[in-house]
């Protein structure tokens, strides 16, 4: 409790002791230095003190250009006629020495170098400790350091500075410096300087901001104004939604405190693209597949309807695939190359597609029958002959008598040598087993009362108890046309029949037996000409003659 008490004490005491501080009535910052004019009177010990109470010490005037700053200073100061202490003494114990440019005399940071001095009095044999004043002409005086003058002067020595902020017409801003000085007039600014800009509610401060480097920076975690000091961005501010927003430049990322921006590596590695993508050293570009488009947001990738933006695409048909499509014909056509060309079926098919006669059409076929013969409606492909007697189905184009007729008709040759399909009475053939009635080409079985016809169209038999209770109300028959299952072979004109095949085997044998009989005339005749043309006499030539008779004997 008693260590709470003396600390609240010592906060009160410090901050009455600050308080009652002189407060300086100007400032002027060039480059990494400041300076401030108190027109306070004190001595030269008070004064350092007071100095050092604010981060600083007594003015060191080292340069023509700190002389020129103290002259800003006094200027329109109402105690400009007076004397003002700056940070040179001769210590005790020692005593002016002419040779030196300080003649003996050291700033108060310890030290003796200096590019300026101005002495007012050049002759002094005074011995420490002594002090010294500046003087409206900016001339240098020796006091005792116990004497009090009308003020002093502090200086401020920083490694870097915070610039100005540039100002708009309609902004204002008012400083705050560390050393107790307000005012909008500064060109550099100290660490610890606080910028007022009231018509924003905003308080920017000058610190370290990285490793160093002085910069203005707000306790807000968000951006500022965008048009002071670019709203606190390392990078870009821009507006967005009336609001200020820091962005960064392709292949950096912001960070989470909002304002500063980080390098990344390989942007890839997060996987942004849908598909693929591109490292451009530190950016990236995504890109899609064949097939595929970026979207919108330049990352996602969507499928190209091929059909719907190419209607052209394909000769007929169009199947859109993911990432590609496909081209199809219509039913009747073969895809050749890009194009559909139409399939010639009565050329192509190798089984007859028509019974009689194929007629192609674009994409399709039609089957036509002869005079006599309709289509048959179950098998259009087929034809039917509705009459008595119709012309033969196909003749033999070699054994023009052989011919064949549809089922259920037989052949017949009439007076005039014409070849005719007269239909068959199938109902001669006892296919049935009740009643049997005959139709073109064809027969139908139908029952007597009380019979069923079978599935296989013929046979009857009795209906049971049964099935008399489930067919109540039925027919007392039934009936149906019988289509026989087997079919004359259809004959094609490019095959010989075997009728045509027997008249060629017993030409070839014809020919063979001629070409040997004409062998045996052309040898014997050989044999009969050497013999006659022999000069023997009587006696030898019949002998020989004899002997030509056995040989001939002998050969057959």
């Amino acid at each position: 409790i008693m260590s709470s008490v003396f600390a609240s004490v010592f906060s009160v005491t410090q901050f009455v002791l600050l308080a009652a501080l002189p407060h300086a009535d100007r400032a002027i910052c060039i480059g990494n230095e400041c300076y401030s004019i108190y027109p306070t009177t004190s001595g030269f010990n008070q004064a350092n003190s007071i100095c050092a109470s604010k981060k600083g010490s007594l003015m060191t005037v080292r340069t023509t250009v700190a002389s020129e700053a103290i002259s800003v200073l006094q200027h329109n100061l109402a105690q400009a006629e007076g004397e003002f202490w700056i940070g040179l003494q001769l210590p005790e114990g020692k005593c002016v020495d002419s040779r030196t440019k300080l003649r003996g005399y050291q700033w108060v940071t310890g030290d003796e170098s200096t590019d300026y001095t101005d002495w007012k009095d050049n002759d002094s044999s005074a011995c420490g400790p002594m002090c010294v004043a500046v003087f409206s002409n900016q001339t240098w005086g020796e006091k005792p350091c116990n004497a009090t003058v009308s003020g002093f002067l502090c200086g401020y020595s920083y490694a870097e500075m915070c610039p100005k902020l540039s100002e708009l017409d309609d902004i204002s801003v008012i400083y705050n410096t560390p050393f107790g000085i307000e005012g909008k007039d500064f060109l550099t600014l100290p660490p610890e300087t606080m910028a007022i800009i009231s018509s924003l509610s905003l308080e920017l401060h000058c610190l370290d901001i990285d490793d160093g480097k002085l910069g203005w920076k707000s306790f807000n975690k968000e951006p500022w104004d965008c048009r002071i000091k670019n709203g606190g961005c390392e990078y870009s501010c821009q507006v967005v939604n009336n609001k200020p927003q820091c962005t960064c430049p392709a292949g950096k990322s912001l960070n989470d405190d909002q304002f500063s921006c980080s390098t990344l590596s390989d942007l890839c590695e997060s996987s942004p693209c849908h598909h693929l993508c591109v490292n451009l050293n530190g950016s990236f570009l995504c890109m899609c597949n064949d097939g595929f488009e970026l979207t919108d947001d330049g990352r996602a990738c969507e499928d190209i309807d091929d059909c719907q933006r190419n209607p052209g695409v394909c000769d007929q048909q169009c199947t859109n695939t993911e990432g590609a499509f496909t081209c199809t014909c219509y039913e009747g056509y073969r895809m050749m190359g890009s194009k559909c060309i139409d399939i010639d079926e009565c050329f192509e098919t190798k089984k007859y597609l028509c019974q009689q006669e194929c007629k192609n059409s674009e994409g399709n076929y039609t089957c036509l029958c002869s005079n006599g013969y309709e289509n048959d409606i179950k098998d259009p492909n087929k034809c039917v002959c509705n009459f008595q007697e119709c012309l033969p189905l196909k003749c033999d184009p070699v054994v023009t008598w052989q011919c064949v007729c549809l089922e259920g008709f037989i052949l017949s040759e009439e007076e005039n040598g014409i070849q005719l399909c007269r239909d068959m009475d199938e109902c001669t053939s006892n296919h049935c087993d009740h009643t049997c009635e005959n139709t073109f080409g064809s027969f139908k079985c139908s029952c007597r009362e009380g019979f069923n016809l079978q599935e296989d169209g013929e046979a009857c038999e009795p209906i049971t108890s049964y099935e008399e209770e489930g067919s109540a109300g039925m027919p007392f028959s039934t009936g149906m046309s019988i289509i026989p299952t087997t079919s004359h072979p259809e004959m094609d004109n490019s095959i010989l029949t075997p009728g045509a095949l027997l008249g060629l085997i017993i030409g070839l044998v014809i020919l063979t037996l001629v070409i040997i009989v004409v062998y045996y005339i052309i040898k014997n005749y050989s044999n009969w000409k050497i013999s006659t043309n022999c000069d023997y006499n009587t006696t030898e030539k019949d002998i020989n003659l004899q002997q030509v008779s056995i040989g001939a004997a002998s050969a057959y």
